[in-house]
C-alpha cells in the first residue's frame, strides 16, 4: 500500500473493480485480515491490471467485520478512479472513496421531519377560517 501522497499528483484515470476480497494476514490463527482489490484501467489504449491500494489508516490489518465494511467501498463490477504513474503506466494506485462524514447524513435526516412539520402547519393555516372583519367603511 502506498503511504506517499505524491501519487495524487499523477493522472487520475477511470478503472473497473475486477475482484474485491479479504485475505488472512499473519495466518488465520491471528484473526486479522487485509483487503485485496484487483482493478483494470486503460492508458493510451493499453489495458493494465493493478492491485495497489493507497494507504489509509483503515487499511491496517483488522477484524473480518471491519475489513468487510471497508471493502464495501470497492464492490466488484463498480467503476472507480485510480492514479497512474506517468513514467510507469503499469503502476497505479486505487484510492478509497472519501467518507462523506456525519454532517450530510444529519442534515438530510433533519430535512424530512422539518419539511413535514412545515407542511402540516401550512395545511392547518389554510384550513383555518378567515377572520371576519367588523370594520365599517
Amino acid at each position: 500500500m502506498k503511504n506517499n501522497h505524491k501519487f495524487q499528483q499523477w493522472d487520475a484515470v477511470p478503472c473497473f473493480i475486477l475482484k474485491s476480497e479479504l485475505r488472512p494476514w499473519g495466518g488465520i490463527q491471528h484473526g486479522l485480515f487485509v483487503p485485496v482489490v484487483l482493478f483494470t484501467y486503460t492508458v493510451e489504449d493499453e489495458v493494465y491490471e493493478g492491485n495497489q491500494l493507497a494507504w489509509s489508516p483503515a487499511f491496517k490489518p483488522g477484524s473480518k467485520k471491519s475489513m468487510k465494511a471497508l471493502l464495501e467501498s470497492f464492490p466488484e463490477g463498480a467503476g472507480a478512479e485510480c492514479f497512474v504513474d506517468p513514467d510507469l503506466p503499469g503502476r497505479a494506485y486505487l484510492q478509497r472513496p472519501k467518507d462523506s462524514g456525519w454532517l450530510p447524513l444529519w442534515l438530510g435526516g433533519m430535512t424530512f421531519p422539518g419539511f413535514f412539520i412545515f407542511l402540516y402547519g401550512l395545511i392547518k393555516e389554510l384550513q383555518r377560517k378567515p377572520l371576519t372583519s367588523k370594520l365599517r367603511v
